[in-house]
C-alpha cells in the first residue's frame, strides 16, 4: 500500500546483525541493501557491492578490506555522487552508514592512510 521511496534519511535505523548473502553483502533481513560503485587505488576498475545502511562506518570498513587489501584503521572512506563530486567523508567509525544519506549507484572510494602510523617504536 505504501508507494513512498526508500527511506535512506539519517533517522533511518536497522536493527539486527546483517546476514551475509552470495554476492558477499551484508544486509539485514528484509532490508534491500544500498548499491555502490567501489573505487581504490588498487582496483583497476569500479566494483558494484551492495551494504546494508544499518551497518556502522566501522563495520563497512571490515567489509571493504578483502576487496582492498587495506586494514580498516588505514582506510579513509568517502562517499561521491553519480557526477563524481565528494558528497561526505566517512569520519564517524560508530555512525551507520544509512546517516549519511547514500543513494544507490554512489561510489565509495577508499584512500590509503598511515603516513601518521609510527613503526619498529
Amino acid at each position: 500500500m505504501s508507494d513512498a521511496p526508500l527511506d535512506l534519511s539519517p533517522s533511518r535505523r536497522l536493527g539486527g546483525f546483517g546476514i551475509p548473502a552470495a554476492d558477499g553483502s551484508v544486509v539485514p533481513a528484509g532490508e534491500p541493501p544500498i548499491r555502490f560503485n567501489l573505487k581504490h587505488d588498487a582496483l583497476a576498475t569500479a566494483r558494484d557491492i551492495r551494504i546494508s545502511g544499518g551497518n556502522d562506518v566501522a563495520t563497512v570498513k571490515r567489509l571493504l578490506q578483502p576487496y582492498c587489501g587495506v586494514p580498516p584503521e588505514h582506510q579513509k572512506l568517502s562517499l561521491m555522487h553519480l557526477d563524481g563530486e565528494v558528497a561526505c567523508e566517512l569520519t564517524n567509525d560508530r555512525a551507520l552508514l544509512s546517516s549519511y544519506n547514500p543513494l544507490h549507484g554512489w561510489t565509495i572510494l577508499i584512500s590509503t592512510t598511515g603516513s601518521e602510523t609510527s613503526e619498529g617504536q
